[in-house]
């Protein structure tokens, strides 16, 4: 083991792979520390602006500690972890209202802190369950539009964000014309310029430098500008043109226990919805990070690994006193541009934040604000322009306007409101689309879909008539109030119809149904009612144990004398249905006809039927006997006189399958006879029966004896063949239309 990691580190440190590496790791780590400064201005804010150096060593340990974590444990070949955008800006409301709450009390700071070390270990519980039950795939259920509105929504609280961090105020809807003031608009009207600069840069070139020449680039620009107009360094930063003061020293320090006292507990129970949100948003965040992550790196994701691994890390990092984070969809990809492909890279990130966590509170205090509120508001901006610009020509028009909804409702009311109305009206409108699909996928009838019971010509000419007294629907999907109204609605229809048969048999088929609400339960009791005023008889095949369970609450229980009946199969239930048919007809138990006398109705006149006879062995077998055995030669074909019988293919390890039952005046056998291939299936006798048998030797006889009456019985084989494909292509016709 010691030898394959040795091998591996010499791998990683080959110069060819580990100078990408380095540039990777390090730029990403500067970047993080850039993004770890826009989002503590973000979070504390307002009053709490003197303590965002502690916010600071929040979000820089996380970015240590999750990259150590994460990098090594994640199934990708190179991921870069660090707190995100999205959870900033929640965390950016959950402190404003723990403010409101609490005022400049000596319990906000340490409850604010609570709140967020709170946020930061439960989001790794979250996480690391996600991932250890292998929950990863569910998320990717949540409507796409709902996504969509949760992005812009987070991009426009981004964007009001940098600008409250440029101008030291927190900005709202009824504050517009503040903004505009000459004073006022200085402070964030560069920042912003500065962010769509970047924005279109780019978006029109793609270079992995190209962010960091942009942030060197605006920096540059300020100072510029900054010593141009004759304003020391010192001036800079009492107008509030750059950070502000840092602690001297090591940034991170451990929560004080004796803060622990001055938590308001109850004030950070008020903020469940914040911390839902934070869950909801971050695990979304989480997955299509690292899918796209996936295409980037061109390598297979295990989506579950990547919440145990981010789980994990937050669970440290909220031990440690950090904020939550995890995979960084931008820092990661950058790593691939330069063409890094190793976990050191996350590594190389995180020695990097730990120096500016250490030894950077200085340096970072030259940092303009314009800058940070800069990257903030592009951040934002480019949520706005892919959810409201791009988003329009690759949704469709009630998506969008869902999107465009959340947006407004995020902006005017909140961001947790905007996203619970989406997932509530993204709901709905499934509910209503899938509705309108149709729960039937096949309507059939008596003379379109035939059970695998041969019978004699005058029974199936009888059925051909009342073909139509046997009405089949094939359900499919997943059945619920609204589709199964649509059920109701195809059925009473049917029973309007005075132009054709009525039904005096439903046949509802389970097979191609997923499952059953109980809101179909009440549907399903109307339809009941709707059999019994009709007097049909209710079929019901291929029930799942779960649905027949549901389908007793409405009184559909198996009943042999009563109008309910289950099967197993669509095949049984049909096959029920026509003996049924028969039953009214009073032919279901008819005198047996001798063979003679059949094949004298059967074939042409001049044939002389007893001279027929004589080629043919008649067999009188019991209820149970092989007449066929599966594999056996094939050197005769049987005629049934009377009785039944039952074609079964045989398989290893399992019980036979029923392909087809066979009454009298029927041929089994014939194909492998004709063909000369070894039998396919055994023939088993349903009860006693009586048939007759016609081998080869005595066929070659009756060839070179009668050649006429060969022709005449190859003739009668062929037309009931004919009749049997005939059936079987009208199924086939009914089950496409």
């Amino acid at each position: 083991m010691i030898s394959n990691f040795i091998a591996q580190l010499q791998f990683e440190l080959q110069p060819k792979r580990l100078m990408p590496t380095l540039t990777a790791g390090s730029v990403s780590g500067i970047l993080a520390i850039v993004l770890s400064v826009s989002f503590a201005s973000l979070i504390f804010s307002g009053e709490l602006a003197p303590h965002i150096g502690l916010g600071l060593g929040m979000l820089l340990i996380s970015a240590v500690l999750l990259n150590v974590i994460v990098a090594p444990l994640s199934s990708l070949p190179l991921t870069v972890a660090t707190p995100q955008d999205s959870v900033a800006a929640i965390l950016a409301l959950m402190t404003a209202s723990i403010m409101s709450r609490l005022g400049s009390s000596s319990q906000t700071l340490p409850t604010v802190v609570a709140a967020i070390l709170a946020t930061t270990f439960l989001m790794g519980v979250f996480f690391f369950l996600l991932g250890r039950f292998r929950l990863g795939r569910w998320v990717r259920f949540i409507p796409y539009p709902v996504v969509g509105g949760f992005l812009a929504g987070k991009g426009w609280l981004l964007a009001v964000g940098a600008i409250g961090v440029m101008t030291s105020a927190t900005p709202n809807l009824n504050q517009l014309l503040t903004l505009v003031q000459p004073a006022t608009l200085l402070r964030w009207l560069p920042g912003v310029i500065y962010a769509i600069i970047i924005f279109i840069a780019t978006r029109r070139f793609k270079h992995a430098f190209l962010m960091p020449a942009l942030l060197l680039a605006g920096i540059t620009v300020f100072y510029v500008v900054l010593f141009a107009s004759g304003v020391s360094i010192d001036q800079a930063r009492a107008q509030g043109w750059l950070i502000g003061s840092l602690p001297s020293g090591v940034l991170w320090s451990p929560f004080p226990i004796g803060d622990v006292s001055l938590v308001n507990w109850s004030v950070v129970a008020e903020q469940y919805a914040s911390l839902l949100a934070v869950l909801v948003v971050s695990v979304i965040s989480l997955l299509l990070n690292a899918t796209s992550l996936e295409i980037a790196a061109r390598a297979d994701v295990d989506l579950d690994q990547e919440l145990v691994a981010a789980g994990v890390g937050n669970l440290i990092a909220g031990l440690a006193g950090g904020m939550a984070g995890f995979h960084g969809l931008n820092l990661s990809t950058l790593g691939y541009r330069v063409g890094a492909r190793s976990k050191l890279a996350g590594i190389v990130a995180a020695i990097v934040c730990a120096a500016a966590l250490i030894f950077g509170a200085a340096i970072l205090t030259f940092i303009p604000k314009m800058i940070v509120g800069g990257m903030l508001f592009y951040l934002g901006f480019g949520f706005l322009f892919e959810w409201t610009v791009d988003a329009r020509a690759k949704l469709p028009r009630g998506d969008y306007l869902l999107v465009l909804m959340i947006l407004f409702v995020v902006a005017t009311v909140g961001f947790i409101q905007g996203v619970t109305l989406g997932v509530i009206i993204a709901a709905i409108l499934f509910v209503v689309n899938y509705s309108r699909i149709n729960v039937v996928r096949n309507t059939l009838t008596g003379i379109s879909y035939r059970s695998n019971v041969d019978r004699s010509p005058r029974k199936q000419q009888l059925l051909a008539q009342r073909g139509e007294q046997i009405y089949i629907l094939k359900l499919q999907g997943f059945l619920f109030f609204g589709t199964v109204n649509v059920l109701l609605d195809r059925v009473r229809e049917r029973l309007k119809d005075r132009s054709r048969l009525l039904p005096r048999f439903l046949v509802l088929d389970f097979r191609l149904v997923d499952g059953v609400d109980s809101s179909a339960v009440l549907s399903f009791v109307k339809l009941r009612q709707i059999a019994e005023e009709n007097r049909l008889y209710m079929i019901f095949t291929n029930v799942q144990p779960t649905i027949r369970a549901q389908l007793k609450l409405a009184d559909y229980v198996d009943n042999p004398d009563g109008t309910t009946h289950f099967f197993e199969t669509l095949d049984q239930g049909v096959e029920w249905c026509e003996k049924r048919t028969l039953t009214m007809l009073d032919l279901a138990a008819t005198i047996p006809t001798p063979l003679d006398v059949r094949l004298g109705e059967l074939l042409p006149s001049d044939i002389p039927i007893p001279k027929l006879m004589n080629y043919l062995e008649k067999l009188e077998v019991s209820a149970g006997d092989y007449i066929i055995r599966q594999g056996a030669s094939s050197d005769e074909f049987y005629i049934v006189e009377s009785g039944e019988i039952t074609i079964l293919l045989e398989r290893d390890g399992g019980s036979p399958l029923r392909i087809r039952t066979m009454g009298a005046g029927t041929v089994v056998g014939e194909a492998g006879f004709y063909t000369n291939s070894p039998r396919t299936t055994s023939v088993v006798a349903e009860q006693a029966t009586s048939l007759y048998r016609l081998t080869k030797s005595s066929l070659d006889k009756m060839h070179a004896d009668d050649p006429q009456l060969a022709v005449a019985l190859h003739q009668f084989v062929i037309r009931l063949l004919s009749e049997r494909l005939g059936n079987m292509n009208r199924t086939v016709q009914a089950l496409l239309e």
